[in-house]
């Protein structure tokens, strides 16, 4: 049988930060304080300002309620459901034609047509920007 030797317990191993860790771990909190100021502030004032009542006294959210008792909230909702409803009709057997005629199909001027199917993938800001 072997004798087991016992290991002695290693001592942990610390290393000194660079300079330019600590640089970047600085550049990098100021940004993140940047972004807090330029997204959180806007979003607390606008919160402040909805539960608050036209002369700026508290109301909790009776501005809330107050909407959605409206009238105008239950036709825009119906308006939206309506559109997307009837875009999806459209929209989805032309998608599946048009896919299915790409896949399947011996269509003149294939890459050109499969080409345009990819520009909204490749650039979607300036889809809708030239819309």
């Amino acid at each position: 049988m072997a004798a087991v030797l016992p290991v002695p317990e290693a001592a942990p191993v610390r290393q000194s930060a660079h300079w330019s860790d600590r640089l970047a771990h600085l550049a990098l909190l100021l940004v993140a304080l940047v972004l807090l100021a330029f997204l959180a502030v806007p979003l607390a004032t606008i919160l402040v300002e909805a539960v608050q009542g036209s002369d700026g006294r508290f109301v909790g959210l009776a501005n809330f309620v107050a909407y959605a008792q409206s009238p105008a909230l239950l036709q825009s909702l119906w308006n939206s459901v309506w559109v997307s409803f009837a875009v999806t009709v459209v929209t989805l057997p032309l998608a599946f034609g048009f896919a299915y005629a790409l896949t399947r199909s011996c269509m003149p001027l294939k890459p050109l047509f499969r080409g345009i199917t990819l520009i909204p993938l490749l650039a979607p800001s300036l889809l809708s920007a030239i819309s």
